[in-house]
């Protein structure tokens, strides 16, 4: 009996182990599993990670494609439309009693300012592609990189967008009080004021766009003509009645200030046209920069960009020069006396006829097609960050890309 009770107790310890040695064997079983689909698990995500990533750069390298290739075809379209078109304006504007060196004139008027047109329009194409491009990419849910720049500091941030807004046009900046008071200050024609205001601006724009810098030298020569030209020669008249009819109105050879006043006038006269020329060589230097590199040295000016303004560029020069003969003469035979009358009304004169041959800026000013045409760039503003981007005109009037986009027939209605 005894050896019965031993030997269920010896069978129920085997028992036990095997029960423990099978616990432990599912354990190890158990880990194994978990491990291999952990293991599964982390290599299907990195097939589904490779494959969106796959599928999103052949989807970026589709739309890139399709892209150059309706640039091409189109471009060879509107090429072949606008090389016929020169023929059809000077049959326009042909009038049967015009002579026929003014018919001439005409013509070649034409032939000159026709490539302009042309590599404008290819260039708006250009710009239509790239927006459709980023449209598309907005779609797909990409983040724009202008979106990630950092931001200026806020005082920068601030002028910047209230003065050249990316977004606004025209009729929004008008009833902004910070825009208004600064261009109320920019064309007061006395006191030499748009001559310390621009130097303040020069400062602020960023001089790393062609765009921002081209626009500077057209805002600030157009405004001369505007202030010096236009204002200038109704302050001159009144001040010069002024001085005629009364004995008691402080004229110019009799002011205590004088000296200072001339002195100050000049120097704003010399301010802008650094400006400008500072302006237009930082323009030439990255023209230079972004060039292809197998291109010579001799470049001709209208082949960068802002390069047609060159010539009135050098009429401005020659205007200077001219001006700065005239005043030394005349200083020199006043002894360098800078309060003395004859200098006062010299430099008044300098200004005014100065001002008034800047008519071909102030027209580019006020008329952007024409500015678009003669610089060749495309305009640019600034967002709230103080970021330059491409102007994008009020965003509740011209709607986004993104939002064109899905509306488009490009296969017929949908039903």
């Amino acid at each position: 009996m005894a050896s019965v009770i031993s030997m269920f107790g010896a069978a129920e310890k085997k028992v036990e182990e095997a029960a423990k040695e099978a616990g432990e064997a599912m354990s190890t079983m158990a880990t194994a599993v978990e491990e291999q689909v952990s293991a599964a698990a982390h290599t299907v995500e990195e097939r589904v990670q490779a494959a969106e990533e796959a599928l999103g750069s052949a989807s970026a390298q589709l739309v890139e494609m399709m892209r150059a290739y309706l640039h091409g075809k189109i471009t060879m379209v509107v090429k072949a439309v606008t090389g016929a078109l020169p023929y059809a304006v000077k049959r326009v504007l042909d009038d049967p009693e015009m002579p026929q060196a003014a018919r001439r004139v005409k013509d070649r008027a034409v032939d000159i300012a026709w490539p302009e047109v042309q590599e404008q329009i290819a260039l708006e194409m250009e710009h239509g592609f790239t927006d459709l491009r980023d449209a598309l990419k907005e779609l797909a849910g990409q983040k724009n990189p202008e979106d990630d720049k950092p931001a200026y500091c806020c005082l920068i941030a601030f002028l910047r967008y209230h003065l050249y807004p990316y977004d606004r046009g025209l009729w929004g900046v008008s009833t902004d009080p910070v825009w208004v008071l600064t261009v109320l200050l920019s064309v007061i024609p006395v006191f030499s004021v748009a001559g310390y205001i621009f130097p303040l601006i020069f400062l602020l724009i960023d001089k790393t766009d062609e765009f921002q810098l081209l626009f500077f030298i057209v805002q600030v020569k157009g405004i001369q003509f505007l202030s010096q030209g236009i204002l200038g020669v109704y302050v001159s008249f009144f001040e010069f009645i002024a001085c005629s009819l009364s004995v008691e109105v402080a004229c110019r050879d009799k002011e205590v200030a004088g000296q200072w006043a001339q002195f100050f006038d000049m120097l704003s006269y010399v301010l802008i046209f650094l400006m400008v020329w500072a302006a237009y060589a930082m323009v030439y230097l990255l023209s230079r920069r972004r060039a292809p590199k197998h291109v010579g040295d001799e470049i001709p000016p209208a082949t960068f960009r802002g390069g047609n303004m060159l010539y009135l560029i050098f009429l401005d020069l020659l205007l200077t020069l001219i001006g700065v003969t005239i005043l030394v003469v005349v200083l020199s035979s006043a002894d360098w006396d800078f309060a003395a009358a004859q200098v006062g009304y010299t430099v008044e004169a300098i200004k005014v006829v100065h001002g008034f041959l800047m008519l071909p800026f102030f027209v580019m000013l006020v008329v952007p097609i024409l500015r678009n045409v003669v610089l060749h760039t495309r305009p640019t503003g600034y967002d709230r960050k103080g970021n330059c981007r491409n102007y994008t005109g009020p965003a509740g009037q011209t709607p986004k890309a993104a939002e064109v986009i899905p509306q488009m027939e490009l296969f017929g209605r949908a039903e």
